[in-house]
């Protein structure tokens, strides 16, 4: 009960301990969802709690239905299990219901309690260790003990409520973060008639004009959608980002609030841009809008290690790594709808990385004006890949804390690529394999062997021991090593392709 004495507002509570655990896991999107099974098929009694009514976070309840990234161990796990169920589609774009379902089947056959609308309002720290957390559901409020706790919550929200220090948004572009999105479904796409062949080449340049006559914010770009799988071609449903906000501070309440009202407007306006302008859209209609925001970026901790966009372009290896990507930067603007920004900057061309000082063909800026970092943009080169170390999930300060998922520690530009699905995946399950493994040998997860550790997740099916195929654009391909290559301007972005 809160009482008003005074003037003053007076919350004196005992709060009650629910459930001890050996691992606990929060936040149920694909970060959470490879920790609570890594760490309870190891041995960890395990629960793993979310604040909405599903798994999968934005890949289902956010409608973000293409599974990016490299997909090793339980990704892996999860497309086969998907395709069995007739929920992937060839292009790795996921039916969201199916995967609710068969994530949470998987979760519960490997053991993991799962507890369902249930929001973490402040964590339990005890001599700089975590001891638990307090939850409040409508049941009222309580504790979850743990010996371990994974934040995977995507905001870093445990970390940041026990005292780990965060960074948040781009220094370079006013603390802003990336753009946000709400995904949206539209019913009755003739696919039949519709050509993804030059749908955005098609889209964007109807766009710019709808921007110059008045008919479209100027916060929309092209975006992208896919179509779910196993529906009728000519009576089907795909989703949609197009969508966007920028200039947001996704840890800002209001500012959500902002987001997602503009979000919604700009929705209604170009469903009817779609139906007026796209081929094969003439008969479709909004179906629902996700659940959730695509919130790409908020919180992120400062840890052991600090993966930088550096890293990434320079596709740098690390003796404790975890997890690997193909992918390279991803960078939706912060500030302007200018196109996504593939690229850091440096001083000078530096080895393996692709880079060049010449000017962009359409003569548009995607990024910082004078960069203080250098004149060259740098990409990660196709047949490259980076490695995420395991002291980038270990933050500083407190222990028995480990995190997953977007929130690591990194600079704003490598989690930009560090965000993925697939990777995300992959980080929950090292992350849960080492809760398990470090209460075994009885120590903390700072000072787990991480030999041991990738010893482990080898066998689970990680393969740190094997190059990856390169992924483009969700398919292997191979790429010759001897493959010279240049940058193309297409639809208004940077691509690398294999010079002709």
């Amino acid at each position: 009960m809160v009482k008003i004495e005074g003037g003053k507002i007076k919350f004196n509570e005992e709060v009650k301990v629910k459930y001890e655990v050996d691992v606990l896991v929060v936040g149920g999107g694909t970060a959470g969802f490879g920790a609570a099974i890594s760490a309870s098929r190891n041995g960890a009694n395990t629960m793993l709690v979310e604040k909405y009514g599903a798994l999968g976070g934005l890949v289902t309840l956010g409608l973000v239905c293409y599974m990016a990234g490299y997909p090793e161990g339980i990704g892996k796990e999860l497309l086969e299990r998907l395709k069995e169920k007739r929920g992937l589609g060839e292009n790795r774009i996921c039916d969201p219901e199916i995967t609710k379902y068969i994530m949470e089947k998987m979760a519960i056959e490997s053991g993991v309690k799962i507890l369902y609308w249930t929001y973490v309002i402040d964590s339990i720290v005890e001599n700089n260790e975590i001891k638990g957390v307090i939850i409040q559901n409508i049941s009222g409020r309580s504790a979850i003990l743990a010996k371990r706790v994974i934040d995977c919550t995507g905001d870093a929200e445990i970390s940041y409520f026990a005292g780990v220090p965060v960074e948040t948004g781009w220094d370079l572009m006013d603390g802003y973060n990336q753009a946000v999105s709400l995904d949206f479904v539209m019913s009755n796409v003739d696919l039949n008639s519709f050509s993804s062949s030059d749908f955005y080449s098609t889209v964007q340049m109807k766009i710019e004009k709808a921007v110059k006559e008045g008919k479209l914010p100027r916060l929309v770009e092209k975006g992208y959608l896919g179509s779910f799988p196993n529906r009728p071609e000519e009576k089907t449903e795909v989703y949609v980002c197009t969508a966007h906000s920028r200039k947001c501070r996704t840890t800002d309440a209001e500012d959500l609030t902002r987001i997602v009202i503009e979000q919604r407007d700009q929705i209604q306006k170009l469903v009817e841009f779609y139906r007026e302008n796209v081929i094969g859209f003439e008969k479709a209609f909004l179906s629902y809008t996700a659940s959730i925001l695509g919130i790409r970026e908020s919180r992120r901790i400062v840890g052991e290690y600090k993966l930088t966009g550096k890293d990434i372009a320079l596709a740098r290896k690390f003796k404790d790594a975890i997890a690997r990507d193909t992918h390279g930067f991803d960078i939706h603007n912060p500030i302007d709808d200018l196109p996504h920004i593939k690229h850091t900057h440096l001083s000078q061309p530096i080895e393996p990385a692709f880079c060049t000082d010449k000017e962009r063909e359409d003569g548009r800026i995607c990024c910082v004006k004078n960069n203080p970092k250098g004149k060259y943009r740098a990409y990660l080169k196709p047949g490259q890949y980076y490695e995420i170390p395991y002291r980038c999930l270990i933050p500083k300060k407190i222990d028995n804390l480990l995190v997953a998922g977007r929130c690591i520690s990194t600079d704003f530009e490598a989690q930009s690529g560090t965000r993925l699905i697939m990777t995300c995946i992959t980080m929950g399950h090292a992350a849960g394999t080492a809760s398990a493994l470090s209460i075994k040998e009885n120590i903390s997860p700072r000072k787990l062997d991480t030999e041991i550790l990738r010893e482990k997740l080898i066998k689970e099916g990680i393969n740190l021991n094997k190059e990856p195929l390169c992924y483009v654009k969700g398919s292997p391909q191979d790429i010759p090593r001897d493959a010279e290559f240049v940058v193309e301007t297409k639809d208004g972005e940077d691509e690398i392709r294999i010079k002709r």
